[in-house]
């Protein structure tokens, strides 16, 4: 039951921008509605927002004023259209069970919210490998090739761009078997070895759409059957999740 009763208090400007990266991931989902929350993630000081469409998953964090650890999941649009229609003030976030109270100055408002159990978990293989590249650096080149790629049910492999960690450099190349693109940009920190991956088409697009404009570094890490994708812009230790 504790780790239902969060509190903390965060700048609205802040919750503003995370939950504007989060919304590009979270979608309507008639068979899931479940998909369509954001949940809320306290532990360590930081403020975690959550999300994910199954293909791919996004976590964001910043530093808050945490009295209570916890969790809350909630409608991640209605939540979203809240805070821009608040003060540039900090907000208090209170959990009380599944609800989650948002309070503003003298603006208060109830939210109904759902059981965080129910919400999928998002995968976090860092026990692998992993790999460090500029942001905007990458996702300018991943653009300019993501449209070469063609959907394919019958060669699955020209349906997503293939990256190359080789030699502290990525190689991304995409092709529809007419088409050709490819692209190199150097790693700033490698492990030792090779590893590669066929990325997504939609899922290249989701990731330009969310880093695109993001300065500062991208930590890529690898697992057997997955790779995350993780912003590393806060200066601060970052939580272990």
């Amino acid at each position: 039951m504790g780790r239902k009763n969060m509190k903390i208090e965060i700048l609205q400007e802040k919750l503003k921008q995370g939950l504007q990266v989060i919304e590009k991931i979270s979608q309507r989902s008639l068979s899931l509605p479940i998909l369509q929350n954001v949940l809320l993630n306290v532990e360590n000081n930081f403020l975690g927002l959550e999300a994910t469409n199954l293909e791919t998953g996004i976590r964001w964090w910043s530093l808050a004023g945490v009295e209570k650890e916890g969790k809350v999941l909630v409608p991640i649009k209605i939540f979203s259209g809240l805070v821009g229609l608040l003060s540039n003030k900090k907000i208090s976030l209170t959990a009380k069970k599944t609800d989650l109270v948002v309070e503003c100055q003298n603006n208060k408002t109830n939210l109904k919210g759902f059981d965080f159990n129910e919400f999928p978990i998002i995968p976090h293989p860092k026990e692998g490998g992993s790999v460090l590249v500029d942001a905007v650096f990458f996702c300018s080149a991943l653009g300019q090739i993501v449209d070469v790629a063609s959907v394919s049910t019958v060669r699955p492999e020209i349906s997503g761009v293939y990256l190359l960690f080789q030699d502290g450099e990525v190689k991304m190349v995409a092709t529809d078997s007419f088409r050709l693109g490819e692209k190199k940009i150097s790693i700033k920190k490698s492990f030792s070895g090779d590893v590669s991956i066929i990325l997504p088409q939609q899922t290249a697009r989701e990731i330009i759409n969310v880093f695109g404009d993001k300065d500062g570094s991208l930590g890529i890490y690898f697992s057997p059957n997955q790779v995350l994708f993780e912003s590393m812009m806060v200066e601060t230790k970052h939580p272990q999740i």
